[in-house]
């Protein structure tokens, strides 16, 4: 468990000591995802990445897709998708234990009908015949393109263009972006990383935006920009206890007397960078507001 983790879920006070790592640099952190009802909640999608893209080569009349195994190894003894299946010789196969189908029975066969069903043949593929013997077939469905979007990976890219969510540096660089060599705010997130929840998520115009913990306001800089970018008209809404900054850090040294006050001056730093790279006002009308 990282230090950062625990400290939020036991108290600084619990936290005896961080043991810093001796050979490895520590290079990743964790995000953890609550939905108050999972039920309402629709699936996380995000862009495929680049070199995932590439191993889509084939196309027919419903668009661009790769041949996907459908026999994969599972130790389920679900019935319902161990089915025989009759291949184009009229050899009677169904999968090997330790395997099962990607669909039911019914699924099969539509996809069977929509010709997104693929045989080959194969000695030592995971299907077996009636009398237990290895099958001469192995059977693929077509996985298509579509929009280009996925499950995201359990490990986010930073280095994809297409997954882009930076690191620690890219969150310290945002903020020297807006002010300068300045080591402002320590622990800032990537505006690239909020945004990439923002997708993941399907916030789109109109959409509100909540951040309980608001710190230097990196979740109103990555509205803002996604606003910029789409012409949307995203809001957000932070909330942040006025901690006092330390004296003589560079934070207090520069006149901020508390957090709050560096996420306000972050939001209007980010609508006059947008403005004048864009030529834009919509996305700054209104202001912000504080209270």
């Amino acid at each position: 468990m990282s230090a950062t983790l625990y400290a939020i879920l036991y108290g600084v006070a619990q936290q005896l000591e961080v043991i810093r790592p001796k050979f490895v640099s520590k290079t990743h952190e964790y995000v953890l995802c609550y939905a108050r009802n999972q039920v309402l909640l629709d699936m996380f999608y995000a862009p495929i990445s680049a070199s995932a893209r590439k191993e889509y080569r084939l196309q027919d009349s419903i668009g661009t897709y790769r041949e996907k195994d459908f026999v994969f190894q599972n130790p389920s003894k679900n019935e319902n998708q161990r089915y025989w299946i009759s291949c184009p010789d009229g050899e009677l196969v169904r999968p090997k234990d330790g395997y099962i189908y990607r669909y039911i029975k019914k699924t099969f066969d539509e996809a069977l009908k929509a010709n997104t069903i693929v045989f080959k043949r194969s000695e030592r593929g995971p299907l077996v015949t009636k009398e237990g013997m290895q099958a001469h077939w192995n059977i693929y469905t077509n996985k298509y393109l579509g929009d280009g979007t996925g499950a995201p990976s359990s490990l986010l890219g930073i280095e994809d263009s297409d997954n882009l969510v930076g690191t620690y540096n890219r969150g310290v660089k945002d903020l020297e972006y807006l002010f300068g060599k300045l080591r402002i705010f320590n622990n800032s997130k990537p505006v690239d990383l909020i945004k990439f929840f923002m997708r993941m998520v399907g916030v789109s115009d109109n959409d509100v935006v909540l951040d309980f913990f608001s710190g230097s306001a990196t979740t109103a800089e990555a509205v803002m920009r996604a606003n910029a970018e789409d012409g949307g008209n995203r809001r957000f809404i932070l909330v942040q206890l006025p901690e006092e900054c330390k004296e003589n850090t560079p934070a207090s040294q520069a006149g901020y007397r508390n957090i709050c006050e560096i996420g306000k001056e972050r939001i209007r730093r980010v609508a006059r960078a947008i403005a004048s790279q864009t030529d834009c006002t919509k996305i700054v009308h209104g202001g912000v507001r504080g209270f």
